[in-house]
């Protein structure tokens, strides 16, 4: 969650008092033109359903690199099968190379990035900032790594600035701020054996509990009121497996979101949050809390940590702050400092150990002060991209000896990986904009799970509302944010920074169609646990590219919009309003349409109805997937968008 200088409007949190303008914003004519731009490169270098390079693994991997400036090579011994290392040197500072572009190939990963999977036509920044939209540059989670579909990956590693500009038509650029990289150029038969490869050199992700592959319900206003609501969604055949609770502050342990955002329900008080997650416990379900890397002068915790010495300072020596929300200002606790990082898990640890919590969503960690003086003389350049790392570490370290937690993080980088069990998208709008609202989420996954980070779960409905304030009302819209939520790693829906938005619980028919996608994505739970331990094995994420499993049809790598959960399930959420049909690309195989039956055969395009309550689905013809049959999850009959 991302707020700053927040003003109430006439009692209520009007998203236009409390959204951050960020500079990756789009709006008005500027941001037309410039989303206009992105697609027209994107399209450009993908199709439509155009032609593409289909995978063939590159006869010499270190021939891709071409090298710039005074850049100088040489070769370090192979680690591994398939993984060409070499140790890049410039002696006059700044690292440049360049991979040769050719007609039809496409580049992916990066991190996490919104606006299109492809990352062709774009300037791009390895720098771990608020990424939201498509003309950032910048990431909440970013990889130094590219996956071409010509045949190769190409990692380097640390965690200086870099660029990589992929606008020129014949190269793609890549500058790092440093005299010396290392560089990984992996090759094989397909992209699944590169992105394995990859996972072995950053770390793997570990194995997030079954129940932290379920649903998740957002309830705040206090422990009469989450009981209440939760009481409710379960007596009208809702499953839920856990509970978050973003407004249970409790000062001991830090935990806990202290403004107002969501308009039809105000904060609550908890005067003993350990009695509330008993309470949850006792109904067989879990409770997430809310933690951020932050203390916030005048609020608990601060003067301990500043009188210790364990927050980031700025340039004049004082405690680095800057404006957060209201009027508090908010300061960075410093992780270079090992005194610091056990004092900040000690919080941690009493809201997982002695009030019960689960987890929590682990929000922020990007952003940090790049001007900021750290503990151990890290640059600010540098710590930038390895604070997030620093706080994921401690964050697992804090609750590794616990039960099965889960801990969602906003921020990350190489080496985060392997720290979460859990992560989502950063702060959408609730709207169609393929920059910042529904479009970007799929952008966003699909990348973050190319980089590593393989369980998503998304904000369903956003977080701030749309840009011109009508949309939190759009049935369609929030319809197809449960069904792309459904069929997300986690289902997790949002009270986020809006107005008077449609919930799950506005009314019979968003309790209806709640109820039946979380039927669904209970169904599918047995299969994403064991993507879960085969992530943890191979490295290979849940939510799948089309071309992970058809790397060889030039088809399969023009596709953005649809996707795979492992190899057996193919969802095609629909991402544009008034869409009553669309086109599907059907991988090799035989399969299932869910909701009418009938087959399809693959390789090769169909197109299917898409009714407002409906997303395309088919499940592979042949495998253990099973779901509840369309009659049983109590939608109406099809009726059309």
């Amino acid at each position: 969650m991302t707020i700053l200088d927040v003003r109430p409007v006439t009692g209520l949190p009007a998203s236009a008092a409390l959204r951050r303008e960020r500079s990756g914003r789009l709006s008005g004519i500027v941001g037309v033109l410039a989303l206009v731009a992105l697609l027209i490169a994107t399209v450009s270098a993908a199709g439509v359903h155009g032609p593409t390079a289909p995978w063939a693994a590159v006869p010499d991997p270190a021939g891709v690199v071409t090298l710039l400036d005074d850049t100088q090579a040489r070769a370090l011994p192979a680690t591994a099968p398939g993984v060409t290392t070499l140790l890049l040197d410039a002696p006059a500072g700044g690292v440049a190379l360049s991979l040769p572009l050719r007609p039809g190939e496409l580049f992916f990963g990066m991190g996490e990035r919104f606006g299109s999977p492809v990352l062709n036509g774009r300037l791009l920044h390895n720098r771990s900032d608020d990424g939201m939209g498509a003309d950032t540059g910048a990431s909440y989670a970013p990889a130094p790594f590219l996956l071409s579909s010509r045949g190769y990956g190409l990692q380097w590693d640390g965690a200086a600035d870099a660029s990589v500009d992929l606008r020129a038509p014949g190269a793609v650029t890549i500058r790092v701020a440093a005299d010396h990289v290392v560089v990984h150029v992996l090759t094989g038969p397909g992209p699944g054996v590169v992105l394995s490869a990859r996972s072995a050199l950053v770390g793997r992700p570990p194995v997030a509990p079954p129940w932290g592959l379920g649903v998740w319900k957002s309830l705040i206003g206090g422990p009469d009121r989450v009981l209440a609501d939760l009481d409710r969604l379960r007596a009208a055949g809702v499953p839920v497996d856990a509970v978050w609770i973003y407004d249970a502050v409790d000062a001991a342990s830090g935990f806990g979101w202290w403004w107002p955002i969501y308009g039809p329900v105000g904060l609550g008080t908890y005067a003993d949050p350990r009695a509330l997650v008993a309470a949850l416990h006792a109904r067989g379900i879990r409770a997430l809390g809310y933690l951020s890397p932050f203390v916030v002068p005048g609020r608990p915790g601060y003067d301990e940590a500043a009188a210790l010495g364990y927050l980031v300072r700025g340039p004049d020596g004082t405690v680095h702050t800057e404006p957060w929300m209201l009027a508090d200002r908010r300061a960075y606790i410093d992780f270079t400092n090992p005194a610091a990082t056990v004092w900040w898990q000690d919080r941690v640890r009493h809201a997982i150990a002695v009030l019960g919590f689960d987890g929590a969503m682990q929000d922020y960690g990007e952003s940090a002060p790049i001007d900021g003086r750290y503990a151990n003389g890290m640059p600010g350049t540098v710590a930038r991209n390895v604070y997030p790392v620093l706080y994921a570490s401690a964050a697992r370290q804090a609750v590794a000896p616990m039960r099965d937690t889960v801990l969602f993080a906003r921020s990350g980088y190489d080496g985060t990986q392997a720290q979460v069990t859990g992560r989502f998208t950063g702060d959408q709008t609730r709207d169609w904009d393929p920059a910042t609202g529904l479009p970007a989420v799929l952008a966003g996954m699909m990348n973050g799970s190319v980089s590593g980070w393989p369980y998503w779960g998304p904000d369903i409905a956003g977080f701030y509302d749309g840009a011109d304030g009508t949309t939190g009302r759009d049935r369609e819209l929030w319809s197809r944010w449960v069904q792309l939520g459904a069929f997300s790693p986690v289902m997790r829906d949002m009270l986020g920074a809006q107005r008077d938005p449609l919930g799950v619980q506005t009314d019979d028919e968003t309790v209806a169609l709640f109820r039946a996608y979380a039927l669904l994505h209970h169904a599918l739970v047995p299969l994403l646990t064991r993507l879960a331990v085969e992530a943890h094995d191979t490295g290979l994420p849940l939510m799948r590219p089309v071309w992970l499993v058809d790397p060889t049809s030039p088809s399969a790598w023009s596709v953005g919009d649809e996707y795979l959960l492992g190899t057996d399930v193919l969802v095609a959420p629909v991402l544009a309003p008034g869409v009553a049909a669309r086109s599907v690309y059907v991988p090799p195989g035989v399969w299932r349409a869910y909701w009418t039956g009938g087959s399809v055969t693959g390789p090769g395009w169909t197109t299917v109805d898409a009714p407002r309550d409906r997303i395309p689905l088919f499940v592979r013809v042949g495998s253990d997937v099973v779901l509840p049959p369309p009659t049983t999850l109590g939608l109406p009959s099809p009726t059309g968008a």
